[in-house]
């Protein structure tokens, strides 16, 4: 079994991606509590939900120093190496517990497109076998969602920009190293047909084939604007 990364930015379809994947047997927290819940007058954003892990997340937003105002929060990420080289213990001792906690599980959180070279490394180290899935959409479409959101066209271009370059650095680190790696364009498949090829291509990337559970999931593809 192996751990299954999901990379994309905001907005791509990573929330749909994660929820299928937790379906087909790789749980995305180790207990519903540790799964985020929707912002409050947020819930029409990911009505599914989100299927981060909490624990995860917390220090992602740490390494990225969104918790200091200075930086702009979210809207502005920015690596904060003095708060990896802290936090770098306790990272991998929750990537240990995740996979003590089942043989198969799975890891979503767009930050990943801007830190996902310190999880495959430390995945690697702890001889974790690992897989990727990584969403994709186009740039104009992301931005259009930003902003309907309330974001600024200024803010929205740049997030889905900054986020698009590292999501594509990610991949070629997880591409030279020889990691299974699986595309999807959920977010632009908007037909009954081509959710279903698209669960399908996942079934098959998972090992987790079966006809009725392809019908069930291609009910759950829902495409959020």
């Amino acid at each position: 079994m192996a751990a299954i990364i999901i990379l994309g930015g905001h907005r791509t379809g990573t929330s749909l991606t994660a929820r299928l994947v937790h379906e087909l047997g790789f749980p995305a927290a180790p207990s519903p509590g540790r799964l985020l819940a929707p912002r409050g007058g947020h819930e029409s954003d990911n009505p599914d939900g989100y299927y981060e892990d909490v624990a995860f997340l917390r220090l992602h937003r740490r390494m990225l120093g969104e918790h200091l105002a200075s930086t702009g929060g979210w809207r502005n990420p920015c690596r904060n190496d003095a708060e990896i080289l802290r936090l770098r213990d306790r990272y991998r001792g929750l990537i240990v517990a995740r996979a003590e906690s089942s043989p198969a599980w799975s890891f979503k959180d767009p930050r990943l497109c801007l830190l996902g070279d310190l999880l495959f490394t430390a995945l690697t180290d702890l001889g974790i076998p690992f897989r990727v899935v990584t969403t994709r959409r186009p740039v104009i479409e992301v931005v259009t969602s930003l902003m309907r959101r309330g974001l600024p066209e200024s803010d929205a271009a740049r997030i889905a920009e900054t986020f698009e370059a590292g999501q594509q650095a990610m991949l070629s680190l997880a591409a030279n190293a020889g990691v299974p790696c699986l595309e999807l364009w959920l977010a632009s498949e908007r037909t009954e047909q081509g959710g279903r090829s698209q669960v399908r291509d996942l079934q098959r990337f998972l090992g987790a084939e079966d006809a009725a559970l392809t019908e069930s999931l291609t009910k759950l593809v829902r495409f959020n604007r």
